[in-house]
């Protein structure tokens, strides 16, 4: 998981400069400044370990890293600076079966830091979900990460897990890899406005990666998530191959 400098992995599904999750106002909001070298490493140990928190409280086993000197399959990349050119309000895009990105900016309403590290973790979360080849949104209820409509509140609550139904998917699709071929995206939107990201999975019915609303309206930081599709085989984030787009 690459929280630093780039070169970032896919980095044409994106538009804009993309730069370091510390460069985001979103970051600047939450630290009551730039983070210090100090803040920045603990961020970044703080969002891997919420990541492998989310994945465990759900009963799935998940190997990441931080460490750009560790070989790996893919590159998840939270940044700041760039966006889905289809849909700026995308707070994520992933190559189905490669690597992609987390847009921090789009994360703008953590008062802190706990809050904007919850955010990015289960954003990242999700994605992984379609990472490895789950092409759907199994739960239907709003109350699991693996819906296709969330809160703020679900973002940043250290509770939130994948449904069984997920899960079940998510280890099926670990053991076999992803059989899918696409590009997916996650939104975040204030408002009862539907989500329009624009890719595969939200122009048709059912599709290979996933959109995801937030239900409540303003004031609360209603926004919408278009979860997004990314990685087959291993759920390391550094990767060490990368598949042609």
């Amino acid at each position: 998981m690459n929280l630093g400098p780039g070169p970032y992995a896919e980095s044409s599904i994106t538009t804009g400069n993309a730069q370091p999750w510390y460069m985001s106002p979103a970051a600047t909001a939450a630290y009551g400044g730039t983070p210090t070298p100090a803040q920045q490493s603990s961020f970044d140990q703080d969002v891997l370990s919420k990541v492998q928190q989310t994945f465990a409280l759900s009963g799935i086993d998940i190997k990441l890293t931080t460490d750009p000197n560790v070989s790996a399959d893919h590159m998840m990349s939270v940044v700041s600076g760039a966006s889905y050119g289809p849909n700026p309000d995308a707070i994520g895009i992933t190559q189905v079966g490669d690597s992609g990105f987390s847009f921090i900016d789009k994360l703008n309403y953590a008062s802190n830091p706990d809050q904007l590290s919850w955010a990015v973790a289960h954003n990242v979360a999700h994605e992984l979900m379609h990472a490895v080849g789950v092409g759907t949104h199994p739960d239907a209820t709003g109350d699991y990460i693996d819906a296709a409509s969330a809160d703020w509140k679900l973002l940043t609550d250290p509770k939130t897990t994948f449904s069984p139904a997920a899960v079940s998917l998510i280890k099926s699709a670990m053991a076999n890899g992803a059989d899918v071929a696409s590009l997916g995206a996650e939104i975040l939107k204030s408002g009862t406005l539907s989500a329009q990201c624009h890719c595969p999975f939200c122009n048709r019915a059912r599709g290979l990666e996933g959109e995801q609303v937030l239900a409540t309206p303003v004031p609360e930081p209603a926004t919408v998530a278009v979860w997004m599709a990314g990685l087959a085989g291993g759920l390391v984030l550094h990767r060490r191959n990368r598949r042609a787009a």
